[in-house]
């Protein structure tokens, strides 16, 4: 429904890493193993985490609504009045910030409070922690790209493993040889704010 008047926005999403949430590389293989709510809830989040989510709702992934649909109305960055045949905007300026993705891209490892197992993913750990800690998480992942009718707008290609120039930025590397057969690299961080890889799945 969104994507029919946001088409521009649509179809950089479509591409991206958000939309195959449920139906990239890692995830599948990830969840056959560990079929949990905690799971559900981010990779599958327009559907209930307590029951297996139906096909559209793995197919869509993290989609417009995750992120935009509140109990009052649709959010945005900056709030905007209503437009003809359109919707107003409630302006949330905490979605330019970490707090929009610290829910699904930091967390703790499941399991009781008292346990207190640390984190499963720390993405926004390392980020406090980097050199980039000033610059928030858009200002990599959602950089502000022409759009059509004039102006600018924040892409929703959400820039990560999809981008070569951004992975060569990422790492530098410092030395490489061959020795018998085989690859060393000595790397050391580029312009990245976060571990690389970032995310549990790399732990």
């Amino acid at each position: 429904g969104c994507v029919r008047c946001h088409q521009e926005i649509g179809a950089e999403w479509e591409g991206s890493l958000h939309r195959r949430a449920w139906q990239n590389g890692y995830f599948p293989r990830a969840y056959a193993a560990e079929p949990t709510p905690f799971c559900r809830k981010c990779h599958a989040p327009s559907a209930d985490p307590g029951a297996e989510p139906p096909l559209a709702a793995r197919e869509l992934g993290v989609g417009c609504t995750v992120c935009h649909v509140v109990p009052a109305g649709i959010t945005g960055v900056n709030a905007q009045p209503a437009r003809p045949g359109g919707h107003a905007v409630i302006g949330d300026a905490r979605l330019a910030t970490e707090a929009a993705c610290g829910g699904c891209h930091d967390f703790p490892f499941p399991g009781p409070p008292e346990l207190a197992l640390g984190p499963m993913q720390d993405t926004l750990g390392e980020h406090a922690r980097s050199a980039a800690a000033a610059t928030p998480c858009q200002g990599c992942h959602m950089l502000a790209v022409p759009s059509r009718g004039g102006g600018t707008h924040r892409s929703h290609a959400f820039r990560v493993q999809g981008d070569p120039a951004m992975l060569a930025r990422a790492v530098v590397v410092k030395a490489a040889e061959l020795d018998a057969g085989a690859l060393r690299l000595s790397l050391a961080p580029g312009a990245i704010g976060h571990a690389f890889p970032t995310g549990d799945l790399y732990r």
